[in-house]
Parts: C-alpha cells; sequence; structure tokens
C-alpha cells in the first residue's frame, strides 16, 4: 500500500516574466492570492521569504533550470508553492 499525500487545491498558476527574479515572482504570486499589495506580506504574516532563503542562491537555482528539468517545492504564508519550469508558479492551499 502506497500512502500519497492528498492533493492540494490549487489556487493560483502564475507565469511571470523570465526577467523577474523568480523570488520576487514567487511574493507577488502570493500576495495574488492574498489579494493584498506585496510589499504587506510581511506585516500580514509576521515572516518573510527572505528569512526562510537565500533569495539569491534560489533565483540562481531556478534560472539553471533552463538547462534541465527542474522542480522546486516548498510551503510558505500556510501554502505550497511549487515552480515547475524558470516562469511557472504554482500555489497550492497548504
Amino acid at each position: 500500500m502506497v500512502n500519497k499525500k492528498p492533493e492540494s487545491t490549487l489556487l493560483l498558476e502564475y507565469e511571470y516574466d523570465e526577467n523577474i527574479p523568480a523570488s520576487i515572482a514567487v511574493i507577488r504570486a502570493i500576495a495574488t492570492v492574498e489579494e493584498v499589495d506585496p510589499t504587506t506580506l510581511s506585516t500580514n504574516f509576521n515572516d518573510t521569504l527572505f528569512d526562510r532563503i537565500d533569495p539569491g542562491g534560489f533565483d540562481a537555482l531556478v534560472t539553471a533550470g533552463t538547462t534541465v528539468d527542474l522542480v522546486i517545492e516548498f510551503t510558505i504564508f500556510g501554502y505550497r508553492v511549487r515552480i515547475e519550469d524558470e516562469a511557472r508558479i504554482l500555489i497550492y492551499r497548504r
């Protein structure tokens, strides 16, 4: 018997310009779901993406994915964030 994680509800498929850093795009995507200005997320959640990851390293990792198949998945602010390629972010309810 295989224990599978229950499927989460997809809230947003967010495509962004490849000239925008992935770390900024993640913030914008979550702000879109929350229907708030991206600059207020840290106040709303008393936390920041940058407290959890190195934005430069994260952006470099996502950009490196242009030459390989890459999937990055993590949770923040009560959402599961999945990046499947350089310019596509999926936001799920956790």
